[in-house]
């Protein structure tokens, strides 16, 4: 493939220079180092020719002398930076009897490293605003972080020290192998990873990709510390490894960055070992049998696959694609012939061959019905090959997975790391043209060539009675039974589909921190779009400002949920979308992610530690780890300074009132688009209540032109994935919308969301579906203690004659039965109009483009002037409800939320006060008094998490619903009640500190445009809920500047006349024998309220009759 050929410049220094350094780095002379340092960066800033461009991309690549690649894109269209360094070691690196050091490695470096002791480098990163991980795959090892530009620079710095200076101690390593010991046992409970694991094993018999990347239990057991040191010393150099950097930057100062932390390090001194094993063709079927007790029987079926590099490989991924599209898939007729239950193929992308796997759920014994369907289905393609609007839909769903893979810096970054690890990054710019150019014949080439049945090992994992007999010759080595203690086979099973190979990259959370301040690495083994895993239970630093905070100790929190809230609107989600074309198919759950980052991953944790250190650093002694001494004593150089830049957002009013806000962003090719119409529950007649909600169901259930059948059908022709397809969601405020496509597909887009906002089936049999749809949500509702539980606190805080009141569900439920289509009618005539709706495009598309297409769409859509949009007032209650108990049946749900109606008027600045004084008290990563008080009782501390005190900012006029929302254990609840509200009360009458403030301010200036500006999906979510605070387009960069001109005089004064915490109002969610316990007058119990509402008052018991 000669036009891919690396061509990135090779930076070299003339011998003098070399020289000169080698008596530096022997005299250990700083100032002669120095000099070097600024000799070499005007050599390569000032001298160099300009930089090669990647094909279609805005890729610098250079290499600097001691072999270090670096790729440079600079894009403004995001206020952040993603910082990448990538090894090209992994599990394929290992040898019999080290299996698993790789991610063990990986773990150890969040640890000691340079200057940082244990749990500084991660604090360090957090208390900046940063995100960061690390994970480790198959084929190599990476760490991350995404920061605001002005932190990038002490990243660089992080990231060199972790390269050379790491120090590991064999305490450290006792710690770690507990925690991946409890990983290894956590997989074997899990059916589908066992199946997987022993297909994977069973399919290479020779190749390192035999063995799992967390390792074997009894390798790990075994390793030292001189053993994790070794293989950091053989793999860890500079010309092992990429340094990718995407987003707002200066490219040519951040080039000068690089050399000044990373071109002193020196190469390996020995070759970097390479891995020769060669995986010999299979010459049979394999089968894999196990059983373990259960209602369903999982069955795995494996092919072995090209490389990422084969010239096969777009093919496959648009046989996957083929065979996965949600709505017209080859796999979904396997499902309607009920060959299956429930079925999903994946393509991994990997360096040597992989596999192309086929993962099902089937009824019990059901084995050779499945293969024969199978069998014959991938006939067919090898026979006849797809029908040409086949082939047209699997392009446009592989790229428009490409596209939304690469949203953002960060997955930009991690595609152009992935490709280069795998061959060069230079594939992930031609990877869409290479999957443009498949053909018909090109499908039924590969289904011959890889999809035979010698080819393949069968995995079954059956219950006992449909075990198969043996087959005649049974692979090697034999499946280990699963312990009895394992959950069944059925209850791992998803709605839709399973997971398909073992989740292939670990990463590692680092303690001490919030949720959201972690995203996960992506999964690359296909294009489609993936979620993020929960995760395991980490430690929080013990982190003390002026000696008087500490934090709590341990916790177990779930991945994803930020606990910043974003805008005006409630908790965001960390990061969670897809990776570039070599993303997996892996289903999880989370969050963070990613995230929230794409593709699948298994949780662990690192360590904790203790740091007092500023923003650039820890104040520790020198660093003793390998590679101190190669190295040079930390110069004063000046350190780099990047300011973001301002997101520019343009905004117009249609002649008819519609106002359109547009972002443009070129980095990545897709585009989000989100909307409101302000016509939410606040806006119902007083005799109507529950229509917005059934207008709402009629706008997702077609329009006058598309059935709803026929909408999602056009929409997954177009390529878009079923979470991106348009979706309109009821609220308090307005019914919302959101949906993503391709630029090319706009126009289409558009009318698909006119359509259904300007012609909703609300006649005779659809609007009975709405109905059924609407009575099934409530009926969600009512089993969800989640929601109940908010409900009944804003029920206290609201009056019941505000438009914001939750209405009792019964009610609704009873008025939503008599509701008629000239109802409905006349509801849609009234509110849902153009000057009531804002619709925002972030992407790759011009403002003018995007205004004219909206004008063309929406221009004729005639407003209603007599009808006035604007959001209707906040009632507070006029009682002072103290606490409100809501019972509940489920044992293990048990809740205390306590919350305040905070008045946010949109020409002050209250709302970024509120988000300070939140911060304060429960949202910074380490120093939130919370989260100090629960580290101080160890009573606390065993039984709840401070990362699962949930912070909710809920709209609602003129004024916000602030909630911390606390899932505790239920022989704690009078504990916790009492706790939060003491603390509350302290936090009302003890004031905000200069050293709280200064850190609160310098969290969230950092923080806020990581966690809401860094993808087109969030930056849309983010302007939208900033336009409703603040009334205008630039409401986010209002937001940052407000935060950033904040006074601490003035947030005291907030939190005394405008929060006060004090008079907060608590409400309990859990059994009757948890109510009793609150209110029996044990130690701890909550005191009784002065008003309290009756649980039958607060909507929550809802009958069966709400059933659909």
């Amino acid at each position: 493939m000669s036009n891919l050929d690396d061509r990135a410049r090779v930076i070299t220094a003339p011998d003098e220079l070399v020289v000169n350094l080698e008596i530096t780095l022997l005299a250990n002379q700083a100032r002669k180092l120095l000099a070097f340092i600024l000799s070499l960066t005007l050599l390569i800033v000032g001298f160099c020719p300009p930089p090669t461009m990647a094909q279609n991309q805005r890729v610098q690549a250079q290499v600097l002398p001691n072999g270090l690649k670096v790729l440079l894109v600079e894009d403004h269209s995001f206020p952040v930076v993603s910082c990448f360094v990538w090894y090209k070691v992994g599990s394929r690196n290992e040898t019999p009897g080290m299996t698993g050091i790789s991610h063990l490695v990986e773990h150890m470096l969040f640890h000691n490293v340079g200057t940082y002791r244990k749990g500084e480098l991660g604090a360090t990163i957090v208390r900046n605003g940063g995100q960061f991980n690390g994970f480790t795959s198959d084929d190599f090892t990476a760490f991350f972080e995404t920061v605001h530009p002005s932190k990038l620079d002490l990243m660089l710095r992080i990231e060199a020290d972790r390269m050379r200076k790491a120090n590991f101690t064999a305490q450290d390593l006792k710690e770690e192998l507990v925690r991946i010991n409890q990983d290894i046992e956590e997989q074997a409970r899990d059916p589908q990873a066992t199946l997987a694991r022993e297909v994977r094993s069973t399919a290479f018999s020779q190749h390192p990709y035999r063995h799992p990347a967390i390792g074997y239990k009894t390798d790990l057991e075994n390793m030292t510390v001189q053993d994790v040191k070794a293989f950091y010393d053989k793999y860890y150099h500079p010309e092992n490894a990429t340094l990718v950097i995407v987003g707002d930057m200066n490219t040519q100062a951040v080039l000068g960055a690089v050399v000044k932390h990373f071109a002193l390090l020196p190469k390996s001194p020995n070759p970097i070992p390479v891995v020769r094993t060669i995986e010999p063709p299979q010459q049979a079927e394999r089968r894999v049998i196990m059983h373990q007790p259960g209602k369903r029987d999982l069955v795995e079926i494996a092919y072995h696959a090209p490389p990422f590099s084969d010239g096969d490989a777009p093919a496959l991924m648009i046989m996957e694609k083929l065979m996965n599209a949600q709505l017209s898939g080859r796999l979904r007729k396997l499902v309607e012939s009920k060959s299956a239950l429930t079925a999903k193929s994946a393509y991994e992308l990997k360096k040597d061959p992989g596999l192309f796997t086929v993962s099902f759920t089937i009824a019990p014994g059901t084995l050779q019905k499945l293969l024969e369907g199978w069998d014959g289905a991938i006939n067919q393609i090898k026979a006849q090959g797809a029908s040409d609007a086949e082939l047209r839909r699997a392009k446009n769903l592989a790229e428009f997975s490409y596209a939304s893979e690469n949203d953002g810096p960060y997955h930009v970054a991690f595609n152009l790391g992935f490709c280069e690890c795998l061959q060069t990054y230079q594939l992930a710019s031609v990877w869409p043209e290479k999957v443009k150019a498949v053909t018909n014949a090109d499908l039924q080439r590969v289904a011959k060539r890889y999809f035979a049945q010698e080819n393949r090992v069968v995995g079954l994992l059956a219950t006992p009675v449909s075990v198969p007999k043996p087959a005649p010759n049974p692979p090697a080595p034999p499946s280990k039974v699963p312990t009895k203690s394992a959950p069944s086979a059925d209850s791992e099973a998803e709605p839709h589909h399973h997971e398909q190979h073992p989740k292939p990259y670990l990463h590692t959370h680092i303690t001490g921190y919030k949720k959201d301040d972690w995203t996960l690495p992506q999964t690359k083994s296909s294009g489609t779009d993936t979620q993020l895993i929960a995760q395991r239970s980490v430690n929080q630093l013990d982190v003390p400002i002026n000696g008087a905070l500490k934090s709590p100790t341990k916790s177990e929190s779930p991945a994803g949920a930020s606990k910043m809230p974003a805008g005006t609107g409630s908790t965001t989600k960390s990061p969670a979308s897809a990776g570039g074309p070599t993303k997996s198919s892996t289903s999880a759950s989370g969050g963070t992610g990613a995230a929230s980052g794409p593709g699948g991953v298994s949780g662990s944790s690192a360590a904790s530690g203790a740091t007092s250190n500023g923003a650039n650093g820890p104040g520790a002694g020198p660093g003793t780890g390998a590679g101190a001494a190669a190295g040079a004593p930390r110069q004063p150089a000046k350190p780099l300074v990047l300011e973001s830049t301002p997101t520019r957002v343009q905004e117009r009013v249609l002649k008819n009132g519609l106002t359109v806000l547009v972002l443009e962003n070129h980095l990545s090719p897709i585009v989000q688009i989100g909307g409101l119409v302000r016509a939410g529950t606040a806006f119902e007649p007083p005799t109507k209540k529950g229509i917005s909600d059934v207008m709402t169901a009629c706008m997702n259930n077609g329009t006058a032109k598309y059935t709803r059948a026929q909408l999602q059908q056009a929409q997954e022709d177009l390529g878009m994935a079923p979470n991106a397809m348009l979706q309109f969601e009821s609220g308090l405020q307005t019914i919302g919308f959101r949906t993503r496509c391709l630029p090319r597909d706009l126009s289409a887009v558009l009318g698909f969301v006119g359509s259904c906002l300007r012609e909703p089936l609300v006649q005779g049999p659809d609007l009975d579906k709405a109905k059924r749809d609407v009575l099934a949500h409530f009926k969600q509702i009512d089993d969800s203690s989640t929601i109940k539980t908010e409900r009944a606190l804003l029920r206290s805080l609201i009056s019941p004659n505000s438009p914001y009141y939750p209405d009792d569900l019964n009610q609704k439920a009873t008025s939503i039965a008599t509701f008629k289509s000239s109802e409905l009618d006349d509801f849609h005539g009234e509110n849902v109009l153009p000057e009531a709706t804002t619709i925002v495009v972030v992407g790759d598309v011009t403002a003018e483009m995007v205004f004219r297409l909206a004008d063309q769409t929406f221009g004729s859509w005639e407003q209603n002037t007599s009808t006035a949009k604007n959001f209707p007032p906040m009632e507070p209650n006029q009682r002072r409800i103290v606490k409100t108990s809501i019972p509940i049946k489920d044992k293990s749900k048990t809740f205390v939320t306590i919350g305040r109606l905070v008045n946010t008027p949109a020409d002050t600045s209250n709302y970024a006060y509120l988000m300070m004084a939140d911060c304060v008290l429960n949202n910074h990563p380490i120093f939130s008094r919370m989260a100090q008080r629960v580290g101080a009782d160890p009573a606390l501390a065993d039984n709840l998490s401070p990362d699962a005190v949930d912070t909710k900012f809920v709209p609602l006029g003129n004024s916000v619903a602030w909630a911390l929302n606390i899932p505790v254990e239920p022989n704690i609840v009078p504990t916790v009640a009492t706790v939060v509200q003491a603390e509350l009360r302290k936090f009302a009458r003890t004031p905000i500190t200069p050293e709280e403030f200064s850190e609160v301010k310098r969290f969230l200036v950092n923080a806020v445009p990581v966690r809401q500006f860094s993808t087109a999906t969030d930056a849309a979510k983010t302007i939208l809920e900033c336009y409703i605070q603040s009334g205008g387009h630039d409401g986010f960069n209002e937001q940052l500047t407000n935060l950033r001109s904040a006074k601490l005089d003035n947030l005291n004064k907030f939190v005394r006349s405008d929060l006060k915490p004090d008079q907060s109002s608590l409400v309990i969610a859990g059994t009757t024998a948890t109510m009793k316990r609150v209110h029996g007058g044990k130690s701890g119990a909550v005191p009784e309220p002065r008003e309290a509402v009756p649980a039958r008052d607060s909507g929550e018991s809802v009958p069966s009759a709400l059933s659909p």
